[in-house]
């Protein structure tokens, strides 16, 4: 017979005390104190008659269950010492309930272990809540390992790689880790390298975060620096762990080797100083369509370009003669400016330069002024004799020659 526990020759015993009438040749049920004698095999029954140790099968037997018989007839006064060394069988069935152990309970509904599908832990309606499986890997809320397959299709659950020392969470529409410090701001997730710290992600006045880099040390230095998003205050300044302060001036973005590509924004850069007049709000290059009034293109073309700098305009702009280009009387101005002259009292001058080139790359110079009442208008063209560009003019051109102008004006828009 197989136990549990110790060897019989240390098993856990009972004690029984009989007192004899006289004429006894069998003891059984309750003793002296009100036991009553029970054992589940004779084997493991000693019997001791005033103090000397009996013979099992020769001085009494134990055929009768749960009785001691074949005794010599007992004379009056005898002391009979019973022991019973208790012995228990090893369970072989299922357990449907709960059992207790000594010093603590384990309440078991149904854990399996199978070759092909490891540990596996049910609750008492069968369904899986969590597995260990033969590469030691700790499955919770999913029966297979979370690979980028099953994460892909979908999979949700808590897998803890022991084979592969790696953590992977999976949730479907929710917060898949929560992380959570009391009391203080500090770090909430530190990062290392070889044993050393290399960041962290840290709560700063229980408002925000910052994101850090460090120095390699797990002791933050004074030239640590990071990021605070700052919940409160709607922006992210450039933080520095050491002093804990935000560093003013102190912090590049990109470096010269390390340059950022684009930068869009939806408002302004202030350059140089934090005051309204350091504050460019608006950049922007474009083309624009100048036309010269009395003048007939023909065969030929116009161009114009700009060049907008906050309030500033600075605009090219001209025409390439054709066979077939004239003048009908006086070209006395240029409408088509890409943005209104900033309106004053009175006329505003505004002169601007142009090069004219014959057909022997002679070139004449000549001059416009603009004005603004609220027209936008450029004018009056002039040669540099001051003769208005007409078609009796002295200046003459050729196929393809080109007359270009320059202007710079300021805007309110």
């Amino acid at each position: 017979m197989a136990y549990l526990g110790k060897t019989p020759s240390q098993a856990t015993r009972a004690r029984y005390y009989y007192t004899a009438s006289g004429a006894e040749t069998s003891l059984s049920g309750a003793d002296d104190n009100g036991n009553t004698l029970v054992f589940s095999d004779g084997n493991y029954v000693d019997v001791m008659l005033n103090g000397v140790t009996l013979v099992a099968g020769t001085d009494y037997n134990t055929t009768t269950a749960n009785t001691i018989g074949g005794l010599t007839a007992l004379t009056a006064s005898d002391i009979v010492e019973i022991v019973v060394y208790d012995t228990f069988s090893v369970f072989g069935g299922d357990v449907k309930g709960d059992f207790t152990i000594t010093n603590g309970q384990l309440g078991v509904t149904d854990i399996t272990a199978n070759d092909s599908n490891g540990i596996q832990f049910n609750t008492d309606e069968g369904t899986q809540r969590a597995v260990i499986d033969d590469s030691g890997n700790l499955l919770v809320g999913t029966t297979q390992p979370l690979t980028d397959a099953v994460v892909q299709a979908g999979g949700v659950g808590i897998d803890l790689r022991g084979s592969a020392d790696l953590v992977k969470i999976s949730r479907s529409g929710d917060t898949a880790l929560f992380l959570n410090r009391n009391t203080s701001d500090g770090e909430i997730l530190q990062f290392q390298k070889s044993g050393s710290g290399v960041g962290s992600i840290r709560s700063l006045s229980g408002t925000g975060i910052s994101l850090v880099s460090t120095t390699g040390s797990a002791q933050w230095g004074s030239s640590d620096a990071g990021l605070n998003a700052n919940g409160a205050g709607n922006y992210i300044l450039p933080w520095n762990v050491g002093s804990n302060t935000s560093n003013d001036a102190a912090i590049d973005l990109g470096a010269s080797t390390h340059r950022f590509k684009n930068l869009y924004l939806s408002g302004g850069v202030y350059l140089g100083g934090t005051g309204a007049a350091n504050k460019l709000d608006d950049y922007e290059e474009g083309t624009w369509t100048p036309t010269f009034n009395n003048f007939t293109v023909g065969n030929g073309s116009v161009f114009g370009t700009y060049t907008k700098i906050g309030n500033t305009v600075h605009c090219w702009y001209g025409l390439v003669f054709g066979t077939t280009s004239s003048f009908t009387g006086t070209v006395t101005n240029i409408t088509g400016l890409p943005f209104t002259i900033l309106s004053r009292t009175g006329d505003i001058y505004v002169k601007s330069n142009g090069v004219a080139w014959d057909t022997g790359n002679n070139w004449t110079s000549m001059m416009a002024m603009g004005a603004d009442n609220s027209t936008g208008t450029q004018y009056p063209m002039r040669t540099s004799n001051s003769a208005a560009l007409t078609a009796t003019s002295p200046f003459t051109w050729a196929n393809q020659d080109t007359l270009t102008f320059q202007i710079t004006y300021e805007t309110a828009s």
